[in-house]
């Protein structure tokens, strides 16, 4: 039996602690899952939106017209070239939607590989809450990472969520940004991202951090609403970040701490 399942004897229990080399499989699953694969992903939210975007109005109104060739007529050649109208009309609407919907899966792979390639490359360095003497290589200071590790009865262990402190996004030190929050899908609502906020607020405090910015966007509504319960205040949008999708926004927040 697993022993983080529900099934097992006892909830494990969930420590957050400083990122380790040995995380890095774990955190990039999370993010990649966070992204593209989990439940109510990014991604999966954005496949809904985009069946309301009017870049995918066409095929509705291809299906309506293929769905309508097929109204019965009275002459029997009438029909055949009716079936094979209503044939071609109903596959060229599918056909549409499923160009739209790998073109969103473009651009959601892009920002997926961007990310593995950058930050999320050697997180220690990135992250590095101290400046290196041998490189000169000074992120602000205040930069960390952090997973959340459920141990279970037996000492089994598993990193089920994280989250990123970032100052080089900032040119004023006495900020930061809140970055790579993610929570493994079986571990939700358990109050494993407040503990990943706390203790990313402690450390900024520690370090002088006054004010901490983050950035989601409309696809993450449940994300959004739980920074603003968190005392998080929207500033701004960018609105469309993807040309063909109207509804995509990144939402701007920040709280002072």
């Amino acid at each position: 039996m697993n022993p983080f399942s529900e099934k097992s004897a006892g909830k494990p229990d969930i420590h957050v602690r400083f990122y380790e080399e040995k995380d890095a499989e774990a955190v990039r699953a999370l993010f990649v899952s966070g992204v593209m694969h989990g439940e109510d992903c990014a991604f999966e939210v954005g496949q809904r939106y985009l069946m309301r975007e009017h870049i995918v109005l066409p095929a509705y109104a291809l299906l309506g017209l293929g769905l309508a060739a097929m109204l019965p007529k009275e002459s029997p050649v009438c029909f055949v070239g009716q079936k094979t109208l209503s044939a071609v009309l109903c596959a060229t609407a599918i056909a549409w939607v499923a160009f739209w919907r790998w073109r969103l899966a473009l651009n959601f792979q892009a920002y997926c590989d961007h990310s593995l390639s950058s930050d999320l490359a050697d997180i220690p360095q990135y992250y590095a809450a101290l400046k290196s003497k041998d490189t000169g290589d000074d992120d602000g200071g205040a930069s960390g990472f952090w997973v959340a590790e459920a141990v279970s009865s037996d000492g089994a262990k598993q990193v089920v969520g994280c989250v990123g402190l970032d100052s080089r996004t900032q040119k004023d030190k006495s900020r930061c940004e809140l970055r790579r929050m993610y929570v493994s899908d079986d571990f939700r609502r358990r109050g494993i991202a407040g503990k990943l906020i706390n203790t990313l607020i402690a450390h900024a405090r520690e370090r002088g951090v006054g004010m901490i910015v983050l950035s989601t966007t409309t696809y993450q509504e449940l994300a959004r609403m739980m920074y603003q319960r968190l005392g998080w205040v929207e500033v701004g949008q960018i609105p469309r970040l993807v040309w063909f999708m109207r509804s995509l926004q990144l939402h701007m927040l920040e709280r002072a701490i």
